[in-house]
């Protein structure tokens, strides 16, 4: 783990035990037979296996992490792609929602970030 996103994960985690009510854990697992994103293949067009854990608190945070196999063809060492996001959310009459996100390809040669809300 680099130490961005070992920071990213440590502010997370003590914001959420500064804050913490009880909450919800949950966790999925999904096969597919090509995992795409916007419209382009992330795994040659072959099946990929998925699968994520998340924990909201129940004060409107939240933490969480999702991966998958990819394969970007002949050339790009990362086999899995990880993401690791957090994000909170509040309101009554009107809501509001706001989150980061670090997706990374271990064992490859890239690693990016974005901010989504």
């Amino acid at each position: 783990m680099t130490t961005k996103l070992k920071t990213w994960v440590a502010t997370g985690l003590l914001l959420a035990a500064g804050t913490a009510n009880a909450g919800d854990l949950s966790s999925t697992v999904t096969v597919t037979s090509d995992y795409d994103f916007r419209g382009i293949t992330q795994t040659t067009e072959d099946p990929a296996l998925q699968a994520s854990v998340d924990y909201a608190f129940g004060n409107g945070f939240s933490i969480g992490a999702w991966a998958s196999n990819v394969d970007f063809g002949p050339g790009l060492e990362s086999n899995v792609e990880v993401d690791v996001y957090t994000g909170f959310r509040g309101g009554e009459t009107v809501t509001w929602d706001v989150g980061l996100i670090y997706y990374t390809y271990p064992g490859g040669n890239w690693t990016d970030s974005v901010f989504a809300g």
